[in-house]
């Protein structure tokens, strides 16, 4: 058995924000996050007059009410609170004996000081501040924001901060102050389910990640030479003909608003790509005279290029693809591809 030596073991790091924050100050000291007593606090004031503000507490933002919801729920699943077991005691008096102790600490309060957007944008505001145990905040933890995408990237870097102890009886915190926010305004992955088709969950799974790592743009490569799974009300020959299955492997309209919503409360923007007038193969079976054809000593040889410019009524079709593609992606861009054109056939 041969066994490599790559260098000496190192302890992996615990408690570290990713990407690393733009300003972050680290205090003596650490709270104790017990799962079962947590709890998040959430306000916004909006920007309301003086005499609207009496009533802001009727307003509503669904965003900061859902992640709100999911990070509870993070914190409750990454650790078994083991706290209140038989052993409670002996940790209780442990972390007593610890200098660094500073307490317990059972909330969070998220203030959102203006209105709540609806969708994520180009170059939104995703500042945040968090103080945690700060020499002006004793035993307590503040996330302060201008915009609610602020506040959902600061609610992640908080989950960041958090490592377990104990064989994950809970949770500790070092006492920090961070102000945060992005060097790039568009963070993006781009995910190609034309060449291989991806299910639902999956992309899910995918936006997931990508708010850890605090993305913020999903690059939907949805159709291309090799598939066509985007279901068309409009043509729904497209992917009937186009699909490698127009049943199993689609996206419907329904889909699709499951996904950009999926993505919207994680303050995720879906930007679709429909690439042409080049990589367009699976369009060619349900659209006739669409591709270029190609040939050879005059004759056509059977192959196909891009769309073809001369065909009046192809500007017809894609304009009205187009609207309703546009009218069903909430985002204020639609990606049109434009790379990898062959003149072979002309």
């Amino acid at each position: 058995v041969a066994v490599e030596t790559f260098g000496p073991l190192v302890k992996a790091t615990v408690g570290q924000v990713w990407p690393k924050p733009q300003h972050q100050v680290v205090y003596d000291g650490y709270l104790v996050v017990r799962p079962s007593a947590f709890h998040f606090q959430g306000t916004w004031r909006g920007a309301l007059t003086k005499p609207q503000r009496a009533q802001v507490k009727r307003k509503t933002c669904d965003i900061l009410e859902d992640a709100l919801s999911r990070y509870s729920q993070v914190v409750r699943d990454v650790a078994s609170d083991g706290v209140t077991s038989a052993g409670a005691g002996n940790l209780k008096a442990r972390w007593r004996k610890d200098k660094l102790f500073a307490g317990y600490l059972d909330s969070l309060t998220v203030d959102l000081i203006v209105d709540c957007e609806d969708y994520p944008y180009l170059n939104m505001d995703e500042h945040y501040e968090l103080r945690i145990n700060s020499p002006d905040l004793e035993n307590s933890a503040l996330l302060t924001s201008q915009t609610i995408w602020g506040i959902l990237r600061g609610l992640e870097t908080f989950t960041h901060l958090l490592y377990l102890e104990d064989g994950g009886k809970a949770f500790r915190v070092n006492s920090t102050a961070i102000t945060d926010y992005p060097r790039f305004s568009h963070r993006g992955l781009l995910l190609d389910t034309s060449r291989h088709y991806l299910p639902l969950s999956v992309l899910k799974l995918s936006l997931d990640a990508m708010a850890i790592n605090k993305m913020n743009v999903l690059h939907w490569h949805i159709v291309d030479d090799q598939s066509f799974p985007y279901q068309s009300e409009a043509f729904p020959e497209l992917s009937e003909k186009g699909a490698y299955d127009p049943v199993k492997y689609i996206y419907t309209h329904d889909d699709i608003r499951n996904i950009t919503e999926y993505a919207r409360l994680r303050g995720i923007r879906v930007v679709p790509e429909f690439d042409t007038p080049g990589h367009t193969l699976s369009w060619g079976p349900a659209v006739p005279n669409l591709l270029t054809p190609c040939y050879h000593d005059g004759e056509p040889d059977g192959t196909f290029g891009p769309i073809d410019p001369s065909v009046p009524e192809n500007y017809i079709f894609l304009r009205n693809l187009f609207s309703e593609v546009v009218a069903l992606f909430p985002d204020k861009y639609l990606h049109l591809g434009g790379d990898e054109v062959s003149f072979d056939c002309w």
